[in-house]
C-alpha cells in the first residue's frame, strides 16, 4: 500500500500528514538565532494518546508549539477545513485509527450517535470520578419510596438534588 503525504494547513514546508494517519517533519535549512544555517532532517513525529484515546501530536512554528489531534490534522490536509460545529469521526469506534478511509465530518450528534453504537460513550461508572455504580442507582431506586431523599444522599456521599434525578431518570437514564 502506497503512503500519500500532504502538507498541513497552516504548516507547509513545515510538517506533513499521510492518509494512514502518520505525521512527519519536513527537511528543510533553518536559520538559527546567530544567523548561520543549519539543515533538520525530517523524521515521524511521535504520536501518544489524549484522555479520550485520540491520537495527538506536537507541532512547532515559529518558536510556538502546539498540540493537535491526528484525525483533524488528517482531515484538513485530504479533504479540507472542517467546518464550525463540526465534529471529525471515526468510523469504526476506534479513536487511535486516523486512516484517512476510517475518519468523516458529522454532526456532534451524528459522532454521539456513533459513540452510542461502537459502545465508546463515557457514561455512567466508566466516567472518571463517578461516585455510584450501576448497581448504587439502582438501590436508591428501590430504597427512595420507604427512605427519604436527604437519608439516600447522606448514605451515598452525594446531593439530595442528585438523588432526586436518579429517581427521576435525569440522571443515569441507561441504567435499569
Amino acid at each position: 500500500m502506497v503512503e500519500t503525504w500532504k502538507p498541513i494547513p497552516g504548516y507547509e514546508g513545515i510538517y506533513e500528514v499521510s492518509d494512514l494517519g502518520r505525521v512527519r517533519s519536513i527537511d528543510r535549512v533553518v536559520t538559527r538565532s546567530d544567523g548561520r544555517k543549519c539543515m533538520w532532517r525530517g523524521r515521524i513525529r511521535k504520536q501518544r494518546p489524549n484522555k479520550f484515546g485520540h491520537m495527538s501530536v506536537d507541532l512547532s512554528k515559529c518558536g510556538v508549539l502546539r498540540t493537535f489531534n491526528t484525525h483533524r490534522l488528517v482531515v484538513s490536509a485530504f479533504i479540507g477545513a472542517i467546518p464550525q460545529g463540526m465534529d471529525v469521526c471515526h468510523n469504526d469506534g476506534n479513536p487511535a485509527n486516523n486512516r484517512l478511509a476510517n475518519l468523516r465530518v458529522d454532526t456532534r450528534s451524528g459522532n454521539v450517535a456513533d459513540m452510542e453504537k461502537h459502545g465508546t460513550k463515557l457514561r455512567g461508572e466508566n466516567v472518571s470520578g463517578a461516585k455510584l455504580t450501576e448497581q448504587d442507582v439502582r438501590d436508591i431506586r428501590a430504597k427512595y419510596k420507604p427512605r427519604r431523599v436527604a437519608d439516600l444522599a447522606n448514605e451515598y456521599d452525594i446531593r439530595p438534588s442528585y438523588v432526586w434525578a436518579i429517581v427521576k431518570r435525569k440522571r443515569w437514564a441507561h441504567v435499569d
